[in-house]
């Protein structure tokens, strides 16, 4: 740029046909506006720097959030899957358990058949027994009253009553 400048500007003071000290003036200002304006592109050059700078941080940033995001949501699929098989396991323990009490309550029916049939079998059982204990009490009762009534035809026939 500074070339540019100091060729224009040469160009424009031969024309005007400047003095040797005007000449050397030009020149020092035109040195401390090529300065200026390298300073300007070096600050210019750096608020760059600084924008992309802040832009890769902003960038990093969101990036970092939606990482975090993602493993809070990865962190919350994970904990609801765990709860629906908590919640199945429990369901399945559930219906062991109620078939657990299907199975008591049948068994406790059947003892209670069994324990119906096994009065209902002593009960016959008792009864033929007394049906017994009387047949052979009458017998017995007949065997004595036959056995009395022989003695009493005995004696009477005896002639020792008469």
């Amino acid at each position: 740029m500074k070339k540019h400048v100091i060729s224009f500007v040469l160009a424009g003071a031969l024309s005007l046909s400047l003095s040797p000290l005007a000449f050397a003036d030009l020149a020092s200002d035109l040195d401390a506006v090529d300065a200026a304006y390298q300073q300007q592109e070096r600050a210019k050059a750096r608020e760059a720097e600084k924008y992309r700078a802040l832009q890769k941080a902003k960038q990093d940033r969101l990036h970092a959030e939606k990482m975090a995001e993602k493993r809070r949501n990865q962190a919350y699929e994970d904990r609801l899957r765990e709860i629906e098989l908590q919640a199945a396991e429990l369901n399945l323990l559930e219906a062991k358990k109620l078939e657990l009490e299907m199975e008591r309550a049948r068994v406790k029916r059947a003892n209670e058949l069994i324990d119906a049939e096994l009065a209902h079998s002593k009960a016959k059982t008792d009864q033929i027994q007394a049906q017994a204990d009387a047949q052979r009490l009458e017998a017995t009762g007949s065997k004595i009253l036959q056995e009395r009534l022989g003695e009493a035809a005995v004696k009477k026939n005896s002639g020792f009553f008469k």
